[in-house]
C-alpha cells in the first residue's frame, strides 16, 4: 500500500537560495537492518496470535519512531495478512457438517440462529444471566459454552489472527522496499515534477507515457513538466498514482530520464523541492536497475466478466493491479493479476523476446507468474491458473502451532491458558485433542499444566528421577 506523505519521515531545510528542500530518512545501514531483523521476528513470533494480542508498541520501541514502524508494517503486509478463522479451522469436521445441515456455515448465520431461538423462547430477551441462558441452545448445537462463543465472535475484528501467505522476506529486502515507497510516495504528493535536459529519444518516450496516462505535460525547451492534479481536499496522491506509473514505465525505455530532476511538494504550512540524488534508480529498482513493465490486455475485464456471468471463473478473481511493486526481480509495473484463498499469480503478456525475457526474470525470482500469448481468452487463463496454482488458504493453524512450538523453545515452558490463547482453543480439552500428535522433538502439551519444551521435558524427568532415588534411599 502507497505511504501516505505524513507517514514519510523527512527533514526540511532552507538552503543558501532561498528554497525550501525536502531529505527524505531511509532505513539504511547495519542498524537498520537489525531493526528489521527484530520486526521480522516479532511477526513470525506472532503468527497465529489475535489483532488484539499484537502490541504495536513494541515495533515503535523497536525502531524509535512510529512512521518508521507504520512504513515497515506497511511493507510487510504482502506477507503477513490479518485474517478471520472458517469454521472448518475451529471445528472438527463432523461438527462443521452438523452445523451445515442447521444452515449454518458463519458467524453471522450463528448469530441469527441464536437471535431466532432467543426470540421464540423469550421475546427477544435472555433470561437469568448469559452463561446460563446459552447453555441450552449450546448443547442443542452440541457445543460447549465456551466454544459457542468463541464461534458466534469468530469474524469480528479484533479476532483476526496473523497469519503468513508469502515467503518470509529478507532484513535487506524490506530495507529496500521501504526506501522505494518513501520516493514513490514524494512523487505521487508532488504538485509537479521536472525533468529537465531531455534527448529527442528521451522527450519522445515521455511523451507518450503522460498520453496514455492522461498526465498533462508541458515543455521549456528540452526541460519537461509533469503536472499532477490535486483533488477537492487538496490532495495530489489520487491522481499522483498516474504520474508515478507514467515516470516509471517512461524509465523502463530511457534510464537517463531522471538525471536531472526535481519534484515540488506540497506539505500542510508550505511547500519544498525534492531533488533525486544519483540513486534514484537504484532505490526505486531496488538495486537491480531493472523496470519490468506488463503488456496491455485491453479486452481481458470485459471478457472475463462475461465468463464469470455464463460459465464461472473457478474462483478465481481478476485484480486490476496497476500498483507498480518492488520485487526481488526490479520494479514491476504489473496490468492485472488474479487471486483465489491466498494464492495471487500475476498475468504476464508475451508476444516479443523482451517481454519473454522479463518473464524469465520474474519467475527465476520465484514470483508467481502467468505468461499470456495473443490469442489466449480468460476461459484459457482461468483453465491454466486453476491446473498450475491450488489456490488453497494458508494452514493458519499449523503456523500458530510453529510460532508457539518456538517460543516453547526459548521459554522452556508455556502455561495453558497461553497456549489456549495463542492456538485460540476454546477448551484444555480441544487443547489436548489437538496438540496429542505433536512430535516429541517439537514439545509435549501436558493437559492441567502447558506446552513444554524437549529440554524441559528433559530436565523435569531428571529431576523426578533424582526424587525418586531419595525417596527410596529414604
Amino acid at each position: 500500500m502507497p505511504f501516505r506523505l505524513a507517514d514519510v519521515k523527512k527533514i526540511v531545510r532552507k538552503r543558501s537560495d532561498g528554497e525550501r528542500y525536502l531529505h527524505p530518512q531511509l532505513l539504511e545501514g547495519v542498524g537498520a537492518l537489525t531493526q528489521v531483523s527484530l520486526a521480522l521476528a516479532y511477526f513470525n513470533n506472532r503468527l497465529g496470535r489475535r489483532r488484539s494480542d499484537f502490541d504495536t508498541e513494541t515495533l515503535v520501541q523497536i525502531f524509535g519512531d512510529a512512521r518508521l514502524a507504520r512504513g515497515v508494517v506497511s511493507c510487510l503486509a504482502a506477507t503477513y495478512q490479518w485474517r478471520n478463522h472458517t469454521f472448518a479451522e475451529v471445528l472438527e469436521a463432523q461438527n462443521v457438517a452438523r452445523l451445515l445441515s442447521r444452515g449454518i456455515a458463519t458467524s453471522s448465520d450463528l448469530r441469527l440462529h441464536l437471535f431466532d431461538a432467543v426470540n421464540a423462547s423469550g421475546s427477544g430477551f435472555l433470561a437469568g444471566a448469559r452463561g446460563e441462558a446459552l447453555q441450552p441452545l449450546a448443547r442443542r448445537l452440541r457445543l460447549t459454552p465456551a466454544k459457542l462463543d468463541q464461534l458466534v465472535a469468530l469474524d469480528a475484528d479484533e479476532n483476526a489472527v496473523l497469519v503468513r501467505v508469502r515467503e518470509v522476506p529478507t532484513p535487506a529486502q524490506i530495507v529496500a522496499q521501504y526506501s522505494f515507497a518513501v520516493i514513490d510516495a514524494i512523487v505521487r504528493h508532488s504538485s509537479h515534477l521536472e525533468l529537465r535536459r531531455l534527448t529527442a529519444d528521451e522527450r519522445s518516450i515521455l511523451a507518450a507515457r503522460c498520453a496514455d496516462h492522461g498526465v498533462p505535460l508541458t515543455w521549456a525547451g528540452t526541460d519537461a513538466r509533469l503536472h499532477n492534479v490535486a483533488d477537492s481536499f487538496g490532495s495530489y496522491a489520487r491522481t499522483g498514482f498516474r504520474l508515478s506509473r507514467s515516470l516509471y514505465i517512461a524509465l523502463s525505455s530511457a534510464p537517463g530520464l531522471a538525471r536531472d530532476a526535481a519534484a515540488l511538494v506540497r506539505l500542510p504550512a508550505s511547500h519544498a523541492l525534492y531533488k533525486p540524488d544519483k540513486t534514484f534508480r537504484d532505490t526505486v529498482t531496488g538495486g537491480t536497475g531493472r523496470i519490468l513493465v506488463a503488456g496491455p490486455l485491453p479486452d481481458l475485464r470485459q471478457e472475463w466478466e462475461r465468463l464469470r456471468a455464463q460459465r464461472g471463473v473457478a474462483g478465481w478473481r481478476l485484480v486490476s493491479s496497476g500498483e507498480p511493486t518492488l520485487t526481488r526481480a526490479g520494479l514491476v509495473v504489473p496490468a492485472f493479476s488474479c487471486q483465489r484463498g491466498d494464492e495471487r499469480v500475476m498475468l504476464w503478456p508475451v508476444s516479443n523476446a523482451e517481454q519473454g525475457a522479463h518473464l524469465e526474470v520474474l519467475q527465476q525470482a520465484g514470483i508467481a507468474t502467468l505468461p499470456i500469448t495473443p490469442g489466449d481468452g480468460a476461459a484459457t487463463i482461468v483453465a491454466a491458473l486453476s491446473d498450475r496454482w491450488g489456490g488453497d488458504r494458508v494452514d493458519a493453524a499449523g503456523q500458530a502451532v510453529e510460532a508457539l512450538v518456538g517460543e516453547a523453545a526459548a521459554r522452556g515452558f508455556i502455561p495453558e491458558a497461553e497456549v489456549l490463547s495463542a492456538l485460540n482453543y476454546a477448551t484444555p480439552a480441544e487443547a489436548a485433542a489437538r496438540l496429542r500428535d505433536l512430535p516429541a522433538d517439537h514439545g509435549t502439551y501436558i493437559a492441567g499444566l502447558g506446552l513444554c519444551s524437549p529440554d524441559f521435558v528433559a530436565t523435569m524427568r531428571r529431576g523426578l528421577r533424582r526424587a525418586q532415588r531419595r525417596s527410596s534411599a529414604a
